[in-house]
């Protein structure tokens, strides 16, 4: 199922328009916040841009550990925690993104092939 979903869509425009639509959901909270607290709208990068590091940390993972064989996740509450303490420290989470990211494109390209 992966190779061929993958042999139609890029791995960076699957990642590219899930964080577009999971920004599309979280809209109505940005703006109710925005209106609500107008003075305090620097918070709501900060909480945009934490949150979207943490969808990409989830996403990237699911695809970097994917394998079509075993129906395990290896999800645990140690990784969500790993992954709150990297999106809060900005900078560990945009290296682990990019770690990941290069991880699922040679995982993805093994089922693939280019």
């Amino acid at each position: 199922m992966l190779e061929v979903y993958f042999k139609k869509v890029d791995f960076k425009d699957k990642i590219y328009k899930n964080v577009i639509f999971f920004n599309a959901l979280l809209s109505p909270t940005y703006i109710v916040f925005f209106i609500l607290n107008f003075n305090e709208s620097l918070y709501l990068l900060y909480y945009i841009f934490f949150m979207n590091c943490y969808f990409l940390l989830i996403l990237t993972r699911k695809y970097k550990l994917y394998h079509h064989h075993e129906k395990t996740n290896y999800f645990s509450i140690a990784v969500f925690i790993e992954y709150f303490a990297y999106s809060i420290t900005i900078i560990p989470a945009l290296i682990m993104i990019r770690l990941n990211t290069k991880e699922a494109q040679q995982n993805i390209s093994k089922y693939v092939g280019n």
